[in-house]
């Protein structure tokens, strides 16, 4: 295979190869005037290049790796200039300090950030020729500088500009090596505090009235300003036309809204300032006018029996839609004009009882008034006149016309239709006055009289403050007939009203009908109902209704069932009146094949066969809908346990009566291995199944069962699997950190093992010691036991491989900085790694002895209460190799053991032979590392062992509880 390093500005020149190892790519400069360099991580294709210029001019690079082919670059290397980034080039005499950059740039911008090679120092200050006063260049403490350094491998350098101290205008300024480079020209403006008044879009108020439309707001130079202060702001007026009153500005607010008032007609001036004087005052010319009205809810046409008509009036100035408020009470007036009689209508204060009324007593502060205008008393047309101070004004013109009173058949416009001894519930009949529906206040008897005897309707009572009445359309007799509703019982008069009605045989209309059907099908329930032109007919009084089964073939097909189960067969059903449904007719289990239809009928009234039924042979298959028509992957030792097998009858669902034993086969067994059988469970359709991988290639997994049709099968494609780390710490601590490992497809999805996986963990290099092994239970695709520890400070590699895997590599930093642990000179902290944690008194109990294998979470200690209080538990941490302990340190956890709990530390050195021990050390608490000890030089250590005893009263699980650190030299 070729190989070759490309320039990553065209990857599609080269086909992208991941490195399976990290790759140190060499670069050669051919004039000396830039450098580079780049290392393609293992598992990836391509590293960012950092390139660095040493001296301006034309360089070309070479990059090459041994075993690829190499590339070049061309590069151009600039000048460095300076430039000064995040200036406000607007502030004020009270700005906030302004927090700037200062950064490398060259000439031509190569559209990423450029990091100083090696610290960079200028000399900063502000431009000669500066006008504002008070300006000089500061660190983040607020400490004055003249110079500031942008460290090697930075971006920029951070400064502070303090707040100007007067106005004017000034330019940072930079210089290094000669050059000066100025900022942006900053402007320093004097503090302008003014006033504004505004009144929105209506600068006009009428006589008598107010409204709250108009502000006075602070300004700061020209923007709004929301001062820390509240503001007294004095409103006045010129000519006393309007009045404004005072108002105040709440600290932190810009604004405050004030009521401007009409006191008498005329134009005015209203002018906000403050006591101090610091507000520079504004003014706004205001109009005093004739207030008006804004009429709401004027019926336009009325009729001598209409109800009273409730209007609203709001309080405006012409042309406006402000709503005004009443400065000070008053009567509203009220009165007729443009009336045929002058006394047609009153006015009331309530929409029922009350005297009649011509004025309305409005209170200060109202914005609307109601008022209520009576029944008129004979047609014609009139205006309504009111007035209220020197708002004035007319409503819309009313048109009061005769009463016309009415019937109006509805819900059937064409005529009704129904069956002899069936009613149809569909229409109504409806009252109107003058072509209105009319609720009136009193009950409204209609009568209904029949042309040929053919149908009746009884009669219907529309009850008070109701317009509409249903009807029941009763059949009598086959034919045609006219029915006349006619008002019964009152004084007004209500012309009559026909309704066609049609007395037909109805149509059974079916529902639920299943078809086919098979021998095997369980009940079918169908209902039907009855319908005549489109109208659907209801029993006027309880039918009997027979059922039966009619074109059967062969003869007793099928029978009839009251009910979903039991019971013996009905020919008879009773069908309760004013009920839309038949009851539910149960069609059994069909003996054979063959074909029927149900019959139902009710003499005189109905007869109606229901669709053809075909019953087929019973065909049962197996299906696997969520394998069919895709090829379906796993990988060796892992499991697809994404599939499942339905069992269906004559291709639809069917829950199998009784347990049901699917058997499975693979065409290649050593590919891919499904479960013998699964059994899917009584009225069940479904059954989950797994596809394991067994080795590398394809397969075609089959399942079957007695007496489904053909079996069904399904492609199966068997690949390796990998490991795959998640949640890498930033960095390993000395403490240790641990993350997890995943098992999946290779480059697919993640899937489960199919038995218990050992997978081996190894660090390149001793500044991080890892736990040797971690174990995904069966059945799972993760396991959160990757840990490590560091010895030293610097990166390395972490290893994780299984046979037959894809191992995972990743790159982890490790440090002992800030360890709190006390390392003399000349000693270290020692590699180590953790032993196991015994889980229960059984695993104690057999595994007594250091080194014991207990398959559990590594570098945890638990309790449960099932444990003797006395039952001791331990961790051990064995070492790579001998070394001399001068000092053991023990870390609590995140949470750590409750005193009085005490442990003993056991030293053992080749062969398992005990070297010195520490006894009934009380274990700390909390807080950080702990010298316990052991005093003396303990030689050819490998490995330490820690038991712990704790009262029963403090049985818990505890994790996290703490490390053992060792202090020593290797031997």
């Amino acid at each position: 295979m070729n190989r070759a390093l490309a320039d990553t500005r065209s990857p599609s020149r080269a086909r992208r190869l991941a490195a399976a190892l990290a790759l140190v790519v060499g670069v050669a400069a051919s004039a000396g005037r830039a450098e580079a360099s780049a290392t393609v991580a293992a598992g990836t294709h391509q590293s960012a290049l950092r390139l660095a210029g040493l001296v301006a001019g034309e360089d070309t690079l070479t990059l090459g790796a041994p075993g690829w082919t190499s590339a070049t670059l061309a590069v151009t290397v600039e000048p460095t200039a300076l430039a000064w980034q995040g200036v406000e080039t607007q502030r004020t005499t009270v700005s906030a300090p302004d927090d700037v950059t200062l950064a490398p740039t060259i000439a031509h911008p190569v559209g990423h950030t450029l990091r100083a090679v090696a610290a960079m120092t200028a000399a900063v200050g502000v431009a000669p020729g500066a006008t504002a006063g008070g300006v000089r260049v500061e660190d983040a403490g607020g400490a004055e500088v003249s110079t500031v350094t942008i460290p090697a491998g930075a971006a920029s350098a951070s400064l502070s500009v303090a707040t100007p101290a007067t106005a004017g205008a000034y330019r940072l300024r930079a210089t290094r090596d000669g050059a000066s480079y100025d900022s942006a020209e900053v402007t320093v403006a004097a503090l302008s505090y003014a006033l504004e008044i505004a009144c929105g879009v209506d600068t006009r108020v009428a006589l008598g009235f107010e409204h709250r439309s108009c502000y006075a707001r602070r300004r700061l130079n020209g923007v709004t300003h929301n001062g820390p202060s509240a503001l007294p702001v004095t409103l006045s007026t010129a000519t006393g036309a309007a009045t404004a009153g005072s108002v105040t500005i709440p600290a932190g607010q810009n604004a405050a809204y004030f009521t401007l008032g009409g006191v008498s007609l005329g134009d005015d001036v209203v002018t906000a300032s403050d006591a101090s004087g610091t507000y520079a005052p504004a003014s706004v010319a205001v109009t005093v006018v004739d207030g008006a009205f804004a009429w709401v809810g004027v019926d336009a046409a009325r009729n001598t029996a209409s109800a009273r008509d409730d209007v609203y009036l709001y309080f405006r100035t012409p042309g406006s839609t402000t709503n005004l408020t009443a400065r000070v009470g008053g009567p509203l007036a009220l009165s007729l004009t443009e009336a045929t009689a002058p006394d047609m209508v009153s006015f009331y204060a309530a929409a029922s009882g009350g005297a009649a009324i011509t004025s309305l007593p409005v209170s200060a502060g109202a914005t609307s008034a109601t008022i209520w205008v009576g029944t008129p008393s004979a047609p014609g047309t009139y205006r309504i006149h009111a007035a209220l101070g020197s708002a004035t004004g007319d409503s819309p013109a009313v048109t009061v016309d005769p009463p016309a009173y009415g019937l109006t058949l509805g819900g059937c416009p064409s005529g009704a239709a129904t069956g002899v001894a069936l009613l149809n519930d569909t229409c109504y009949v409806r009252r109107t006055l003058n072509g209105a529906f009319h609720s009136a206040a009193t009950p409204l008897t209609v009568t209904f009289a029949s042309a040929t005897g053919a149908a009746s309707v009884a009669s219907v009572t529309i009850p008070a403050n109701q317009s509409l009445a249903y009807l029941e359309v009763v059949g009598v007799a086959a034919g045609a007939d006219t029915v006349t509703a006619a008002a019964s019982g009152t004084s007004l008069a209500y012309p009559t009203a026909t309704l066609p009605v049609s007395v037909v045989a109805p149509t059974v209309v079916w529902v639920g009908v299943d078809t086919p059907r098979n021998p095997l099908s369980s009940r079918d329930d169908l209902y039907a109902r009855l319908d005549a032109q489109g109208f659907v007919l209801k029993p006027a009084v309880p039918l009997t209704v027979t059922a039966s089964v009619a074109e059967a073939t062969p003869p007793g097909i099928v029978a009839l069932y009251p009910a979903s189960t039991g019971t013996t067969p009905a020919t008879t059903w009773t069908w309760p009146a004013r009920t839309q449904y038949l009851p539910t007719v149960w069609v059994g289990q069909p003996a054979t094949t063959g074909s029927y239809r149900v019959r139902l009928e009710t003499p005189g009234v109905f007869v109606g066969d229901s669709p053809p039924v075909t019953v087929e042979p019973p065909v049962l298959t197996l299906r696997l809908p969520s394998c069919n028509g895709t090829t379906q992957t796993t990988a060796r030792h892992l499991v697809n346990a994404g599939c499942y097998v339905r069992t269906t009858l004559n291709g639809a669902t069917y829950a199998v009566p009784e347990p049901l034993t699917v058997t499975f086969a693979s065409s290649a067994p050593d590919v891919v291995a499904p479960p013998p059988s699964v059994t899917i469970a009584a009225g069940q359709s479904s059954g989950a199944f797994d596809l394991t991988g067994v080795g590398l290639g394809s397969s075609v997994v089959t399942a079957s069962a007695p007496g489904y049709a053909s079996p069904e099968s399904v492609p199966v494609v068997s690949g390796a699997g990998e490991l795959v780390f998640s949640n890498i710490p930033s960095v390993v601590p000395f403490n240790g950190a641990t993350w997890y490992v995943y098992t999946r497809e290779v480059g697919g999805p993640y899937r489960a093992v199919a038995e218990a996986l050992t997978i081996d963990v190894e660090a390149a290099s001793p500044l991080v010691a890892v736990a040797p092994q971690v174990v995904v239970p069966a059945r799972q695709q993760l396991v959160y036991g990757v840990r490590a520890w560091a010895s030293g400070t610097g990166s390395t590699t972490v290893t994780a491989s299984a046979p037959d895997f894809q191992p995972v590599m990743a790159t982890v930093a490790a440090s002992v900085a800030s360890t709190g642990i006390a390392v003399p000179p000349g000693e270290e902290l020692l590699t180590y790694l953790p032993g196991v944690t015994a889980t229960a008194s059984s695993q104690y109990a057999a595994a007594n002895a250091p080194r014991a294998a207990v398959d559990h979470d590594l570098g945890t200690y638990w309790r449960s209460a099932s444990h003797a209080a006395d039952a001791p538990q331990w961790l051990e941490l064995a070492l790579p190799s001998e070394a001399t302990v001068t000092a053991l340190w023990y870390q609590p956890g995140a949470v750590a053991t409750y005193a009085p709990a005490v442990a003993t530390f056991t030293f053992y050195g080749a062969d398992d032979a005990e070297l010195g021990a520490l006894e009934d050390v009380a274990l700390p608490a909390s807080g950080g590392p702990v010298a316990l000890g052991p005093g003396a030089p303990i030689a050819g250590v490998v490995l330490v062992r820690m038991d712990v005893t704790a009262p029963a009263a403090q049985q818990h699980l505890y994790d996290d509880v703490g490390e053992i650190v060792l202090v020593g030299t290797e031997d």
